[in-house]
């Protein structure tokens, strides 16, 4: 617990991936690795520490000798800060973040509120999920918020709870950071909370409200139909994207999340 987490030092032998997961893990970390070398070729990102080139025999020495420092640092190099004037801004301009990797299919849908909730149920981190089984002091819903939803209109917030149709997510680990900066620009850190609701015939979720921070003096609740209910969803992820690295997770997630 020295990094205030459960960090493993070592896995027993029967916990060790099986070769073939090996090589299919590396497949898809060389993948990453060439769209982060074609970005910087196609001149979009400029790093202050080039990244470190490797022969194929070396590489495989590494892996047939173990040496896991040494992969590690091929696979995932410590680039440094972006260099010049490197802004996205628009969703086209993260869409090519996906140089040579063929993006996920959902872009064409990341901005709606049902793929919101499904990131939560079969996303990168479905562990957070809980059913809610009384309002929280710190998250005061409604029934006014839940009626935003247009799928929800008509429905009552304490017959939702009692049926066990609502759920929500707290990043209340997230409380703990301060913000900070990066050479680009600052960095923000967010504990947000949202909370969704299962219509009463069924259905999938549906997401009705967000609070940004755990401490609810001065915050708004937003919901559908606020215009920043978008942009408090994309906060919430942020405090999802500093909660994932904590849990194993698959390299792809970090071009995903960029």
């Amino acid at each position: 617990m020295d990094f205030g987490f459960p960090v493993s030092a070592h896995f027993a032998d029967a916990d060790q991936p099986v070769l073939p997961w090996r090589l299919k893990a590396l497949g898809v970390q060389e993948e990453m690795r060439l769209n982060l070398l074609r970005l910087k070729q196609q001149g979009k990102w400029n790093f202050v520490n080039d990244l470190p080139p490797l022969a194929p025999h070396k590489l495989a020495t590494m892996v047939r000798e173990g040496d896991m420092g040494g992969i590690v640092e091929y696979f995932m190099p410590l680039p440094g800060g972006v260099t010049g004037d490197h802004h996205d801004q628009t969703i086209k301009a993260f869409q090519e973040v996906f140089a040579l990797v063929s993006p996920p299919a959902a872009v064409v849908n990341a901005d709606t509120d049902e793929y919101f909730a499904e990131m939560m149920v079969a996303g990168p981190d479905p562990t957070r999920l809980r059913r809610l089984a009384e309002v929280p002091g710190k998250f005061p819903l409604s029934t006014e918020h839940v009626t935003a939803v247009p799928e929800l209109a008509g429905d009552n917030l304490a017959a939702a709870l009692a049926a066990g149709r609502v759920y929500w997510v707290d990043y209340v680990e997230m409380s703990t950071l301060d913000n900070g900066s990066h050479p680009q620009s600052p960095k923000y850190m967010y504990a947000p909370m949202v909370a969704f609701c299962v219509p009463r015939g069924g259905g999938p979720l549906r997401p009705f409200a967000i609070q940004c921070g755990q401490d609810p003096a001065g915050r708004r609740i937003y919901t559908p139909r606020r215009r920043l209910f978008l942009e408090a969803g994309q906060k919430l992820c942020a405090g999802r994207s500093q909660h994932v690295p904590r849990s194993p997770h698959p390299p792809g997630l970090h071009a995903f999340d960029e």
